[in-house]
């Protein structure tokens, strides 16, 4: 059985405008977060990068930095399309060039490339360019905030919690998904054939899994419990966050981050 099939029969999703206060949220207020929940995130950054570009270390370098930021989740998410010419990625999933090719589809760029940085699914730029970067990371940030969510994120015992609040007043949407990201802090890669041959290099926030686990109406509160089993914990598998997003590859509206 794989492991998102194992998760999704784990899964319990119901509508939950009695449990949810009228504030949007049950239980723990953003104002006071208890311990193991975190702050709301204000700016996603999905790197689309690959061991076997040459152009893609100065833009792995760059998202490290972005990562030190309290209110940014900056996630790699490396490609495979590159093998093919001398390399293969150790950290790359075809899920990851899927996810790229349907961002693809719903910004209308006309080819993937790497490194290719899209923010809060709503603008995209060269992943090396920090001048751009930070461009699309503006555009992304005001687009959020008009339309957020607000996402709590919480463990309890041996559980896991994603709860979401009311949409904002004027916004509408059809549906949207809600994404589990399991993520490796840290990943250091002996590169020793292709473009980047004979280096050493440091990845940040790499994304193992990102998995659908539920698909919101937003005409009421959504509430998410899974059970936090080990293989969401494995040694490769250091943070885990909620992304809420419409469609499958749409605008980000909400995202709480679960750092162990």
């Amino acid at each position: 059985m794989t492991i998102l099939r194992t998760i999704l029969n784990r899964v319990a999703l119901a509508g939950a405008a009695g449990a949810l206060a009228s504030s949007g949220l049950g239980g723990p207020s953003e104002a006071t977060p208890p311990p193991h929940v975190t702050a709301p995130i204000s700016t996603v950054v999905e790197l689309f990068t690959s061991q076997g570009c040459s152009s893609c270390p100065p833009a792995d370098e760059l998202l490290a930095k972005l990562a030190g930021r309290d209110d940014v989740l900056a996630i790699s998410l490396p490609v495979d399309y590159w093998d093919y010419i001398g390399w293969k990625d150790t950290l790359a999933s075809p899920r990851n060039t899927a996810r790229q090719r349907a961002y693809a589809v719903s910004l209308g760029f006309n080819q993937v490339f790497t490194p290719q940085a899209v923010v809060n699914g709503q603008a995209y730029a060269v992943g090396s360019n920090e001048t751009e970067v930070e461009k699309a990371m503006a555009v992304g940030k005001a687009g959020l905030a008009e339309r957020r969510v607000p996402v709590i994120f919480e463990a309890t015992g041996d559980m896991l919690r994603i709860a979401t609040g009311a949409v904002p007043a004027g916004v509408e949407f059809r549906h949207a998904t809600i994404w589990l990201v399991v993520m490796q802090r840290s990943a250091e890669v002996e590169i020793k054939r292709g473009e980047n041959a004979g280096r050493s290099m440091t990845y940040t926030n790499v994304v193992h899994e990102m998995i659908p686990i539920g698909v919101w109406d937003p005409d009421s509160p959504a509430n998410v419990t899974i059970a936090a089993s080990s293989y969401l914990f494995e040694a490769d598998r250091d943070d885990i966050a909620a992304i809420v997003q419409e469609g499958d590859a749409g605008p980000i509206i909400g995202a709480s981050w679960l750092k162990r």
